[in-house]
């Protein structure tokens, strides 16, 4: 079976992750809205590839973006009081690898986010219950 060269270059990116990534997004409250919502969009990659041309991570990572189909508008409806900042703060998350094209986030991210979660929903210890 002939291997998908926008899925194994994906793949590449995702074996390359780092922590720091989260440290965009730590903090911001709208960084946050954006990849959470980021997770819910529908992706697909173009039934025909375009030629790749260069070699670098960054062209690399242009020409996985430019194979991928997706709604901006769409997403960007998902998020509360989206304008022209929210935008700009998509790409800026794209262009930081912290958002993949296959509507997936850095997991170091994913695990911040759960953590996130999990400390806004935890619920206190009755008093009488602690020994």
């Amino acid at each position: 079976m002939k291997q998908d060269p926008y899925h194994t270059l994906l793949q590449s990116f995702k074996d390359e992750e780092t922590p720091e990534t989260i440290l965009l997004v730590a903090g911001s409250g709208e960084l946050t809205r954006i990849s959470v919502a980021w997770t819910s969009v529908e992706t697909k990659r173009n039934r025909k590839l375009s030629p790749q041309r260069g070699d670098t991570p960054s062209e690399l990572w242009d020409w996985l973006w430019r194979n991928t189909e997706f709604s901006r508008d769409a997403f960007l409806a998902r998020i509360p009081c989206a304008g022209a900042k929210t935008a700009r703060n998509l790409d800026t998350l794209v262009a930081n690898r912290v958002l993949y094209p296959d509507g997936t986030v850095n997991r170091f991210l994913q695990q911040y986010l759960r953590s996130r979660v999990i400390r806004q929903m935890r619920v206190p210890t009755p008093k009488h219950f602690e020994k």
